[in-house]
């Protein structure tokens, strides 16, 4: 019985975590960030348009467009750790 309880509750703390996940991607916004921003730099200063027509995909030196939390302006700094890089250019 103990072992049936352990593995239903383990199941709701997957499906809590899966859940809270999704929540997050869907909370998420696509930011530009300032021409010639390394990918390599701390913070990545949000700006209103593409900083480059050759943004590919990740993997060049600078950062084009990041993904992050809602709340965002322009000439506000996003957090390299609170951020994933969808696109850069060389």
């Amino acid at each position: 019985m103990k072992k049936i309880k352990l593995v239903a509750l383990v199941g709701a703390l997957i499906l809590s975590a899966a859940g809270g996940y999704a929540n997050y991607q869907m909370r998420a916004q696509h930011y530009y960030i300032v021409a010639g921003t390394s990918q390599y730099n701390s913070f990545y200063p949000v700006a209103l348009e593409e900083p480059s027509g050759t943004c590919g995909a990740p993997g060049f030196d600078n950062v084009c467009v990041v993904s992050a939390a809602n709340g965002y302006q322009q000439g506000q700094s996003i957090p390299s750790y609170e951020c994933i890089i969808i696109s850069s250019y060389d």
